[in-house]
């Protein structure tokens, strides 16, 4: 605003003029541009928080869904749980279910010294025992060492309530009749079971070996199907199972044996899976099934019958719920489709015949003879026979069962006065006087 004459002092203010205006302009685009950055940096800033939240959102949506899924299906498998305990209360508190017919078969040496065994009927049975059958059915036996779960198995497979756990023993040969089915189960006392030492007349362990080499040896003779029921499986068992094929393989006899490996202390997936794997399918030769789960078909050469494993685990866990319901069901489906003729025979024939043959290979006659009559009595031989004997139908003492028939004894021989010598029969030789 100052008025200068001179030229050269017009000129140098102008300069410093515009010098302070391009400083007020520059200055204020650095502030403008200032501003736009620390703008900038806000809205870079609340973007990431935004991000940032809607992650933590997200993750929090899918945590609670996670955990919402997993109560529900938690709630689902107690429920489930819950209604299998509800079922088994309700199938363990109805009234026992009887066995149709008893053969008290306990004692191969009582049966020699009295000569007879019980035959007991049900009265209300629809099985008649001494009676030829219209129909056909098939014998299905279940075997098995000693509290290994084999009447379990028969409750599970056809919904019976048949006296099972620790306090319940199941005596000689038990029937059962399942008459939707047509099918003759077969409950017999376990091999190996505690034996009585009071004061008696023979050997118990030998006594009772003998009666349960010849219970088991008219068992694999008389059914159709055979289920052999293990825990973990032992060598042992396997030597039965074996002893047991290599009869039918001699005999030619197309039976498909059945093992069921019933792991009931074992509840986990992993566990089950390595138990099997570990104690089946690499023990033997054969191919697992195609259904998947605790299922193999060991291969015994191509004139031998299969042997069938499957695998039950702990009822109310992971791995019964996982295997236990399919694997049964396939048991059953193998149990219908095997061997579908059967027989129409009496029961009494049947065992009849398969006594009176095997018989001899247990019990021998021995007799105090004069010496000339030596050579005669070494080419005589001896006959030993079983009979069923009708008797008048009456109530014997055990709850609801009547005393239908008895298998007597009849010892023929050129000899007098004969004592009885039991041994072992099968492959083993050695005789022990009782």
């Amino acid at each position: 605003d100052i008025y200068c004459h001179d030229a050269n002092s017009r000129h140098v203010l102008r300069y410093l003029a515009e010098k302070q205006r391009r400083e007020e302009s520059e200055a204020k685009a650095e502030r403008l541009a200032s501003e736009v950055s620390r703008f900038h940096a806000l809205m870079k800033a609340g973007s990431d928080q935004a991000a940032e939240r809607a992650c933590r959102l997200t993750r929090s949506a899918v945590k609670i869904q996670a955990k919402w899924r997993q109560v529900s299906t938690r709630r689902w498998f107690l429920q489930e749980r819950s209604e299998k305990v509800w079922r088994t209360q309700q199938i363990k508190f109805q009234a026992e279910t009887p066995y149709d017919a008893i053969l008290a078969c306990d004692s191969l040496a009582k049966f020699l010294e009295e000569g007879k065994i019980e035959f007991l009927q049900k009265a209300e049975s629809h099985f008649e025992v001494a009676t030829e059958s219209a129909n056909r059915y098939r014998i299905i036996a279940v075997v098995g060492l000693f509290d290994k779960g084999k009447t379990w198995l028969l409750n599970k497979l056809f919904g019976v309530n048949l006296p099972a756990g620790k306090l319940c023993t199941t005596r000689g040969l038990s029937f059962l009749w399942i008459k939707e089915r047509r099918m003759l189960l077969i409950d017999s006392a376990g091999v190996q079971s505690t034996v009585s030492y009071r004061k008696q007349a023979v050997d118990a362990i030998h006594d009772a070996m003998t009666t349960e080499s010849l219970v088991f040896k008219v068992i694999s003779r008389i059914s159709h199907q055979m289920i052999f029921v293990v825990n973990d499986l032992t060598w042992f068992e396997q030597k039965y199972l074996e002893m047991l094929h290599q009869n039918y393989v001699q005999c030619k006899k197309q039976k498909e044996l059945i093992v069921v490996h019933n792991l009931r202390n074992t509840s986990d997936l992993k566990e089950a899976t390595e138990l099997f794997r570990g104690q089946v399918m690499q023990c033997y030769d054969g191919e697992p099934s195609h259904l998947g789960g605790l299922n193999f078909t060991a291969f015994r050469g191509e004139e031998a019958p299969p042997v069938h494993h499957v695998g039950l685990c702990y009822e109310f866990s992971k791995a019964g719920d996982e295997f236990n319901a399919k694997n049964r069901e396939h048991l059953l489906q193998s149990l219908e489709l095997g061997n579908r003729l059967g027989t129409t025979m009496a029961l009494t024939d049947i065992l009849q015949s398969e006594f009176s043959a095997l018989l001899p290979k247990y019990v021998n006659i021995e007799t105090t003879l004069p010496e000339e009559s030596v050579v005669r009595s070494a080419v005589s031989e001896q006959t030993i026979s079983v009979s069923f004997e009708k008797l008048a139908e009456g109530h014997n003492g055990r709850a609801g069962y009547l005393q239908h028939a008895r298998v007597a004894q009849d010892f023929s021989s050129d000899h007098q006065n004969p004592r009885h010598r039991l041994g072992v029969g099968g492959d083993h030789r050695a005789q022990h006087r009782l």
